[in-house]
């Protein structure tokens, strides 16, 4: 059964659209640096690097993706960086102590009490089923505009977030980078007594 409009967090659409935070891509190449104290001491002139194969979700903001209202229009920079975080069902993801998902884990990501990792609901749109999907802050990947919106072309129809489940992966996004480690924490336990509840009631 095609789930209603208020059921879903997703749409689809077509392989040509503006790229926009919270699209997929599927089998996205990403390519990371390899490092070594060679590097650090000026050789080889030639910088190694690794690719892997994975899905993964923008989460650039779509207004740094659009063309803006300058006169005349100004598109974005083709080399601007977007940023790209992996995405994985949620039966095989890693998210606390590198461990699979358990009730307990499963009832924080619920609760959005863990910072390094976003769960999204499962996709029921005809064709384009996906079980739930965790999204991973814990590593951040970037590849060139223009390479991402020829790659998101070339894929064809792609699953996008709708809102206000855009701006929930936004906040949770940005709550992985905003947090602050406080040196003294105010105490959960309840500090006030019944009796002093009963002298303000």
């Amino acid at each position: 059964m095609t789930p209603t409009p208020q059921e879903t967090w997703y749409e689809i659409i077509r392989g040509d659209s503006p790229l926009q935070q919270g699209s997929f891509l599927d089998n996205f190449p990403i390519i990371t640096p390899e490092y070594s104290e060679e590097i650090i001491d000026g050789s080889p002139e030639e910088s190694l690097a690794k690719m892997n194969r994975a899905n993964v979700v923008i989460v650039t903001q779509t207004c740094d993706m659009s063309t803006n209202d300058d006169d005349p229009p100004r598109s974005p920079d083709p080399k601007m960086p977007i940023i790209l975080c992996l995405r994985l069902p949620a039966l095989v993801a890693k998210v606390e102590n590198n461990r699979t998902i358990s009730k307990t884990s499963w009832g924080r990501l619920i609760k959005n009490r863990n910072p390094n990792s976003l769960l999204l609901n499962k996709c029921q749109l005809e064709n384009h089923e996906l079980d739930y999907q965790i999204v991973s802050f814990e590593q951040l990947y970037s590849a060139p505009f223009d390479f991402v919106s020829e790659f998101a072309k070339k894929q064809g129809e792609r699953i996008q977030l709708i809102s206000p489940y855009i701006e929930h992966l936004s906040k949770a996004f940005a709550r992985k980078f905003a947090r602050v480690a406080l040196p003294q924490i105010i105490n959960e336990g309840f500090p006030y007594t019944p009796e002093q509840l009963a002298e303000v009631a």
